[in-house]
């Protein structure tokens, strides 16, 4: 009996049904961050432009518990709170009109007009008509699988990883190609969503959905956005205030609407009452220094280091505050738990290599210099306007 899903709850609670046990949480974050369970969400009656079935899904599922033992990741704890999707920005008239100019400009690329002729047989197809179009052929495909890439990339289709090589996979089937180990409907979906990652790379299109693909399908123009933002996570283990916020927007956005969108956002990433506070020098110097202890020496042997190495700040006589402030100004600058090694009998474990002094004090020459030059090109071209100016003003009066 075909099911419906509708959220990634009904979704877990059909996996748990077909697993006979619930899902390993390690295993269900992972299928949640690469898009698989949003893949499965509309797949039912009525609601055929889903990516997978749910049988696509137990398949995945498997994989990916295994790869997990493998690496023996069962002691980690997920994330405390699940991070929002990436919100879209509400389109201004000038964005939704360049949009629509781009659709009908698009609608003369040789490339878009090859795909037409060559597998819609020249007319276009219906909005319905062409959302049975895809289904039909996801429902056909042997080999075809939807690849979810970041943002910043083009949405790709099997082994196509950047815009040239869609642009020569395009090529290819203009010349009749097949997609090798496939079917029609391989080949066809497969010629479509190269197709789409041209466009996307050359209008700068919002990579939402099957929106570009039913723009070649039916001549609609794609939905725009006034750009996006989306959140990356740090490590399982780690604060959420560690991840980061990426943010795309139009020119046209004004400084005002930024901030608000920006706070609006952070907001619902993190708690209310949660506070950023800004890490004083003290505290990341403290925190970088006990990272480069952390080598096997002994809490007593890297407090004596810092006593000798650390001129001018905090001198410590106990053992037990130096460690507790060492432990803090880690979890502030890291958002973790400092994984202290302990003291190792013999000769230290060195980190690695790490740069010497001489060569932090190269570059910080290197990086004066360069605003010395930057000023002073600065200071010139605000000289050479006071002289124009001047100059005006001395015309005017003649």
């Amino acid at each position: 009996m075909t099911r419906q899903f509708d959220s990634p709850e009904t979704v877990y609670r059909e996996l748990t049904r077909l697993l006979g046990s619930e899902p390993d949480p390690h295993v269900w974050q992972l299928l949640l961050k690469d898009e698989w369970v949003d893949g499965v969400i509309g797949w039912g009656p009525g609601e055929e432009d889903a990516d997978y079935s749910i049988a696509d899904l137990v398949h995945r599922y498997r994989q990916l518990r295994d790869f997990v033992k493998d690496v023996r990741l069962e002691g980690v704890t997920p994330p405390r709170r699940t991070p929002p999707a990436a919100t879209r920005m509400p389109a201004s008239q000038a964005i939704e009109a360049e949009t629509k100019i781009s659709a009908i400009e698009a609608a003369d690329l040789p490339a878009v007009r090859a795909f037409r002729e060559r597998v819609l047989g020249g007319p276009l197809l219906g909005w319905s008509e062409a959302r049975a179009w895809l289904a039909e052929r996801f429902e056909m495909r042997r080999v075809w699988i939807r690849i979810h890439l970041p943002p910043s990339y083009p949405r790709s289709s099997c082994s196509r990883a950047n815009p040239w090589e869609a642009k020569n996979a395009v090529v290819a089937y203009e010349a009749g190609g097949q997609l090798q180990g496939g079917n029609l409907a391989d080949s066809e979906l497969d010629y479509l969503h190269c197709l789409c990652d041209v466009l996307i790379d050359r209008y700068f299109w919002d990579d939402m959905g099957d929106e570009v693909a039913l723009f070649v399908l039916t001549g609609v123009p794609p939905s725009r956005s006034g750009g996006r933002l989306a959140y990356d996570p740090p490590p399982e283990d780690a604060d959420l205030r560690n991840g980061t916020i990426t943010i795309v927007v139009s020119a046209r956005l004004g400084p005002r609407e930024l901030m608000n969108l920006y706070s609006d956002y952070r907001s619902g990433l993190l708690e209310d009452s949660a506070r950023v506070r800004e890490v004083s020098a003290a505290v990341a110097a403290q925190a970088v220094f006990i990272a480069a202890a952390n080598d096997g020496r002994s809490w007593a042997q890297a407090m004596r280091d810092w006593n000798h190495e650390q001129q001018g700040a905090r001198h410590y006589a106990e053992r037990r505050l130096f460690t507790r402030d060492c432990r803090a100004a880690y979890r502030r600058v890291m958002g973790r738990e400092l994984p202290w090694r302990g003291a190792v009998k013999g000769a230290l474990g060195p980190r690695g290599l790490q740069p010497s002094p001489a060569t932090f004090a190269e570059k910080k020459r290197e990086l004066m210099q360069s605003l010395e030059k930057r000023e002073k090109r600065q200071q010139q071209r605000h000289d050479a306007r006071r002289r124009k100016a001047n100059e005006d003003q001395g015309k005017d009066t003649q």
